[in-house]
């Protein structure tokens, strides 16, 4: 039971005191149906809440969507994106795009003729290199390991080889030849040469 009591001052100054008593039960069953009733409701405002994100987060990203495939069709193609086809929220980030992708062109592009000016760099001293070891194996000698050694360093950097093979007296004893490939990593020439002249 629940109860509340009050006192009421008549006119002529009498007082009365009321006392107005209820069951809980109808209470607590008012109380669980109105909990029933509002738990659908609140089931569907959070639903329609997640659709609205959903969407709306479907139509922001639209665009950036948009300008991740135009930066990939545009890297192959060679060509610029246009910030007048993007909103203008968007257009800041396409015109830095734009000098992303000319930085990074020309840093391929530079890679490029670096790698052909290498390669062309290394194929002189190399034949050089590879005919000498042909004559040698022609006149019977074992030049396995030092064509296996210049194919390694064929990888290292052309600058040190080419250098070396200018300097170098070519009519070498197989032993000599195999030991310059394998010290030829060496900046300075003069410390190949002498780094061979100490392992005879």
């Amino acid at each position: 039971m629940r109860s509340v009591f009050q006192k009421i001052t008549f006119e002529d100054g009498t007082e009365w005191g009321v006392t107005v008593a209820e069951s809980r039960g109808e209470l607590i069953s008012e109380r669980r149906a109105a909990q029933d009733n509002l738990l659908p409701v609140f089931g569907l405002v959070g639903l329609i809440g997640v659709a609205g994100s959903l969407m709306l987060m479907s139509a922001i990203g639209g665009p950036l969507r948009k300008l991740r495939a135009d930066v990939t069709h545009r890297w192959d193609k060679g060509d610029d994106l246009r910030p007048e086809d993007y909103p203008e929220e968007v257009s800041p980030l396409v015109d830095d795009l734009n000098q992303l992708l000319h930085r990074n062109r020309e840093i391929v592009s530079g890679s490029r003729r670096q790698a052909a000016d290498l390669a062309h760099a290394l194929k002189t001293p190399t034949a050089i290199l590879r005919n000498e070891l042909t004559a040698l194996s022609d006149n019977g000698a074992d030049t396995q390991p030092a064509d296996d050694a210049l194919n390694r360093s064929m990888l290292s950097s052309s600058v040190p080889l080419q250098a070396c093979v200018r300097q170098t007296p070519l009519n070498l004893h197989t032993l000599e030849l195999i030991l310059l490939i394998r010290l030829i990593g060496y900046p300075d020439c003069s410390r190949s040469r002498q780094s061979v002249k100490e392992n005879l």
